[in-house]
């Protein structure tokens, strides 16, 4: 709801909650759409703590996956 109504400060907030209540993936999918909407309307410093947020859930992945994934969405 907060995305939709283009309130993406909310949303950010709401990640943390979502990660404790929800499955990684449903986390990782809200942060992505979270992510491009905040790119597409040049909310950089959201988009910084969204990038915070997958380095938290991603801990697994290589650094170099973590990169491709912000390009990904930061260029398409």
């Amino acid at each position: 709801m907060c995305l939709q109504t283009g309130r993406l400060r909310t949303a950010c907030s709401y990640l943390s909650i979502l990660q404790n209540i929800e499955e990684r993936s449903v986390s990782k999918a809200a942060a992505n759409r979270l992510l491009e909407a905040s790119l597409h309307t040049e909310e950089f410093e959201i988009a910084e703590e969204i990038i915070g947020f997958f380095q938290k859930i991603t801990a697994a992945k290589s650094d170099e996956e973590f990169f491709f994934l912000f390009f990904f969405f930061f260029f398409d």
